[in-house]
């Protein structure tokens, strides 16, 4: 967990999506490090190395709500885009994490089986450079933080990317969203840079 500013101030969590970590929110971490409490895990199975196998963004949230507990982290805002937002959900859903304000870009509940299988089957086919240079066109406009997707890419592999996105694919949280009970605002917005949140009135 990579943590940024007072801790006196009120909690912000930023959750990345597949491939990336936390650098991800660089801008972010500068904007809101002045008057928040910025914590950025760098989330396993979605980026870092390791040998190839079964991703579960429910043990991703278990194991961030057991690391948030161990900090004293309670009402805290989640900022989450893509997987990253899934992970909220996830986490928003639980009854030992409590969140005031959710902001994702993104998310999915339950993704379509069909398309999502269609990608899984199209990334296995494509060669590890061209996945990395798709991830690094999303954040261009940003060097600093296109050269840290790409080296987040490189660490990362194809092999756990199919298993982040086969998680996704598996992922069905619909019976746990009448349980949460946090603010929210949905948003399609990216590259994240970009995102500006003001008073957690956003885009």
């Amino acid at each position: 967990m990579h943590l940024f500013g007072k801790r006196q101030n009120p909690p912000l969590l930023l959750l990345h999506g597949i491939g990336t970590g936390h650098r991800l929110w660089l801008r972010q971490i500068e904007r809101f490090e002045p008057s928040h409490f910025v914590l950025a895990p760098d989330l396993p199975g979605l980026t870092g190395a390791g040998a190839g196998g079964e991703v579960s963004i429910l043990a991703i949230a278990e194991r961030l709500a057991d690391e948030l507990a161990a900090e004293a982290i309670d009402d805290l805002s989640v900022c989450g885009i893509s997987a990253g937002a899934s992970v909220a959900l996830a986490l928003a859903g639980r009854a030992d994490v409590r969140i005031s304000r959710l902001v994702l870009s993104a998310p999915q509940a339950r993704a379509p089986r069909l398309m999502l299988g269609l990608q899984i089957v199209i990334t296995s086919l494509l060669p590890a450079r061209t996945i990395i240079g798709v991830s690094r066109s999303m954040v261009d406009s940003d060097e600093e933080i296109a050269k840290a997707t790409v080296e987040d890419c490189r660490t990362m592999g194809k092999e756990r990317t199919l298993a982040a996105l086969a998680a996704l694919k598996a992922l069905d949280l619909r019976a746990g969203l009448p349980k949460i009970r946090a603010a929210g605002r949905l948003a399609v917005s990216f590259p994240p840079q970009k995102i500006q949140l003001g008073v957690f009135d956003p885009w």
